[in-house]
């Protein structure tokens, strides 16, 4: 199995083309967001096919053994629903 790490967060960079009526989020309505990607994440895996985990520092661990480009797609699904993004932490 493997490990991957990510670090959730909002930036607002204004409407784009594929969305164009983009708004921003206040600090309050962000930190919701954030926090309910770590509640929502499980649903973008099947039962079974992953372990999450959460340091004090908000970073998500994942343990699967999907590839990494699967396992980054699922967690860009699941970020993008949420108008948030994330930095990839690479293994030391």
């Amino acid at each position: 199995m493997t490990e991957f790490k990510y670090k959730p967060y909002y930036d607002y960079n204004g409407p784009s083309r594929a969305d164009p009526f983009r708004d921003r989020l206040d600090e309050e309505d962000a930190s919701k967001n954030i926090a309910r990607f770590f509640e929502e994440i499980g649903y973008y895996f099947e039962d079974g096919q992953a372990i999450f985990g959460r340091s004090d520092e908000g970073v998500l661990t994942i343990t699967t053994d999907l590839s990494g480009p699967d396992c980054d797609e699922r967690v860009k699904q699941c970020l993008n629903g949420l108008d948030l993004f994330a930095s990839k932490i690479r293994h030391q």
